[in-house]
């Protein structure tokens, strides 16, 4: 699996998910540089349970970071996060 952020305009980006089977892309309302400031900020609060920007939330879980926008979600597990957020 693999797990990728792609810029999509100025306020706007992707979550993607890509398998050996099938994709799933998760648009998010903020430019790419805000939602992995965010990803930090809230990593970097171990008591934080769930935290947000602008109109995503953020929910820790046990295995990873729910980034929630409208009635979606997007589990990004812990394994997947560490690179994510170290690439940008």
């Amino acid at each position: 699996m693999t797990i990728t952020l792609t810029a999509t305009g100025d306020n706007a980006s992707e979550l993607k998910q890509i398998t050996n089977s099938t994709s799933a892309v998760f648009p998010v309302p903020l430019s790419k540089q805000s939602l992995l400031t965010a990803l930090r900020a809230f990593l970097s609060d171990p008591e934080s349970r769930d935290g947000g920007e602008g109109a995503i939330r953020l929910e820790r879980r046990r295995d990873g970071v729910a980034v929630h926008h409208g009635p979606g979600l997007f589990l990004i597990g812990y394994p997947h996060l560490i690179p994510l957020i170290l690439e940008g």
